[in-house]
């Protein structure tokens, strides 16, 4: 997409907030156009600003960007999900957090990805409803995220001792529709068999020490 001095719409998500000054934010987000972009939002951390609410992490929506000089400037934002709820549980904010370092550690510049974007809100969405095992959320997350990449081990070169079960959740979560993803649970011996799989999966190709990880 050819930015250079126009005013933009991005679909994204804010995955990091730094306060910079005393009343302005810079923001990380994750779009579906550009990738992972750093914005500049002025005077947003003042009382009375419009966008106040609109630029904390976890914000879902429409961000108006006004490119100056090379950077992006926020001029408005169109919120379609807060995600507020996720702070009202201790466990879903941290697991969130991670979910958040994850997407900062896999989103580049100018590689835009929906699917992403789609993860992650229904990652987030599926915390909130707590009808799904958190660990299992968050291995899910994981192989969707690393498939996405194209680096996830497919099915069939799993470990031949794999359960059927898990074989079987494991290429439903490489396939299935995104939206459909984070509707099924695992019986404790095959939650502890796909965990322990998915978790060998990451160490394989991530090379990095969330913080989060330490809070799970």
């Amino acid at each position: 997409m050819d930015t250079k001095n126009k005013t933009i719409i991005v679909n994204g998500i804010i995955i990091k907030v730094e306060l910079i000054k005393e009343f302005d934010k810079k923001l990380t987000l994750v779009t579906s156009e550009l990738g992972k972009i750093n914005v500049i939002s002025f005077g947003s951390n003042r009382q009375n600003s419009k966008n106040i609410s609109k630029t904390n992490i976890f914000v879902v929506g429409e961000f108006e960007l006004k490119i100056i000089k090379g950077i992006y400037n926020l001029n408005s934002v169109k919120v379609k999900k807060y995600f507020t709820d996720l702070s009202k549980n201790v466990d879903n904010f941290i697991y969130g957090n991670y979910f958040l370092e994850l997407l900062n550690y896999f989103s580049f510049e100018n590689n835009p990805d929906f699917k992403i974007l789609d993860l992650m809100i229904n990652s987030l969405d599926s915390l909130i409803k707590d009808k799904m095992n958190k660990t299992l959320i968050r291995r899910v997350f994981e192989l969707r995220l690393l498939a996405i990449q194209g680096i996830a081990k497919t099915a069939d070169l799993l470990p031949q001792t794999t359960t059927e079960t898990v074989k079987y959740a494991w290429n439903y979560v490489l396939n299935s529709d995104i939206n459909k993803l984070f509707n099924f649970n695992l019986d404790d011996i095959y939650l502890k068999e796909f965990e322990f799989l998915v978790k060998k999966e990451l160490d394989i190709n991530v090379d990095y020490k969330f913080n989060s990880l330490d809070l799970i």
